[in-house]
């Protein structure tokens, strides 16, 4: 039996809890059997416990091999979804290269053409000044050598084809000169072109990032539902019975309420909530829901808390910045639920004196979904106790074994309205509170006297 729960791989707290329960079952058996007249009913009720304990043993395997396939599959999703990143980084690094390249080629055509432009210009100047010379040396000529005027009729006409030259030199340049203009224009269009195209990959390639944004839950319409479903004759042995726990809880921080499905947990959920802010006492309350991404996740737990906190406290409101400061944290994507619950909760409340008693309200633990369940406990397993004792919990869930594990640390208040040796007292008046609803003139009203009869 000790390899059988060695093998499962449970936490070792567990584990050496369970080796030491079976040990001790040995211990006492082989005692039994040698020192004392084996009784058959103390034998029937070992066997009943070892065959529950078998049975424990079997559940805990089957919902650790659960989780196990549940993280395989979460691991494989996940190294999916990393590929599929990595193609469309290297598809938009790609074209990024490429465009890198065509910027480069426009620049150095733009530098080239450029320094044409300057050479034009050099040459423009030297015929310019040509121009000027010959002017000079032919008027000289006119003014002193008359005698040579065939010459100077030669050479003027010999200057009227040069200058002609120069003419057609000088439109091929100014046509050349509106050419390089216009490529010189094409050219910036082209590089216009390219800027804007690297601008919109820019933002594509922005667009395409992950953006995180988680709201805060509203659990008012939760409150007044659950609240007005309550019928006043009953459930007032627990109302008052946490009344007492609340005014002293002494070394306990939590009051657990645990019951099988549709008993009314999360009834006296709403009823504490609204009685408990009427009376000044809310903290915050958070009610879970297995179908509702809004009411399972581990961030809106922690951003609906702190956002509650707020209304109810103004010095917690002015350390976290109202509500636009809870949202600028839970929308920051690096930080994760420890994180977040360091920055929300622990160091700010810590900043936050108080002399009155406030009570945060969790109902129905046991809706989180399997994908966040291990965040959810380890917030309030490991995470909650860490706040200041100022701050008690109410916290409804069915009787599980890993809620009721994780809720030790609490030295928790616990009520169980299920078949409990331990709590037969609240499961007996548990049981008189549903014979008295169901003697009320709504219920007779609603069924059948003979199915009340036959139920009663």
């Amino acid at each position: 039996m000790e390899k059988l729960v060695k093998s499962l791989g449970l936490p070792s707290a567990d584990e050496m809890y369970l080796v030491n329960e079976l040990k001790d079952w040995q211990t006492k058996g082989a005692i039994l059997c040698m020192n004392a007249t084996i009784d058959p009913d103390l034998v029937k009720t070992v066997q009943q416990n070892v065959s529950a304990l078998k049975n424990d043993i079997d559940k805990m395997a089957f919902e650790e091999e659960v989780k196990r396939e549940n993280i395989k599959k979460a691991l494989h999703d996940s190294q999916l979804v990393l590929e599929e990143l990595r193609e469309r980084v290297a598809i938009v690094e790609h074209e990024q290269e490429v465009i890198k390249q065509d910027h480069s080629s426009l620049c150095d055509k733009v530098n080239t053409t450029q320094d044409q432009i300057s050479e034009l210009k050099s040459e423009q100047e030297d015929v310019q000044q040509r121009v000027a010379y010959l002017g000079e040396h032919l008027g000289k000529q006119v003014a002193i050598a008359e005698r040579e005027q065939e010459i100077i009729k030669k050479e003027q006409e010999v200057i009227k084809q040069e200058q002609q030259v120069m003419k057609q030199d000088q439109s091929f340049l100014c046509d050349k000169l509106n050419t390089t203009q216009d490529q010189i224009s094409e050219l910036k269009s082209e590089q216009e072109d390219v800027q804007r195209r690297v601008t919109y990959l820019e933002d594509q390639q922005k667009s395409n990032q992950p953006q995180i944004n988680y709201e805060i839950a509203n659990c008012e319409s939760d409150i007044a539902f659950l609240a007005a479903r309550h019928d006043a004759d009953t459930r007032q042995w627990l109302l008052k019975d946490f009344d007492k726990w609340f005014s002293d809880p002494g070394d306990s921080r939590a009051y657990v309420l645990l019951g099988d499905p549709g008993v009314g947990k999360s009834v006296m959920a709403g009823v504490l909530a609204q009685r408990w802010r009427k009376a000044g006492h809310l903290g915050a309350a958070y009610f879970c829901r297995h179908n509702d991404s809004t009411r399972n996740d581990p961030r809106y737990l922690l951003g609906t808390i702190a956002s509650q906190l707020c209304e109810c406290s103004n010095k917690y409101n002015s350390v976290m910045g109202g509500e636009g400061g809870i949202r600028k944290l839970l929308g920051n994507s690096n930080l994760g639920v420890q994180e977040l619950f360091t920055k929300l909760l622990q160091e700010p409340l810590y900043m936050c004196h108080s002399t009155q008693r406030k009570l945060v309200v969790v109902d129905a633990l046991d809706e989180t979904q399997y994908a966040s369940r291990e965040d959810f406990l380890d917030i309030i397993m490991n995470r909650f106790p860490l706040l200041p004792n100022w701050l008690v919990f109410f916290i409804t869930s069915r009787p599980e074994n890993t809620v009721q594990v994780s809720l030790k640390k609490y030295n928790p208040c616990v009520r169980i309205c299920a078949g409990n040796v331990e709590h037969d007292n609240f499961y007996q008046q548990h049981e008189q509170n549903i014979k008295l609803f169901l003697r009320t003139p709504w219920m007779r009203h609603s069924m059948r006297p003979g199915k009340i009869s036959l139920i009663l």
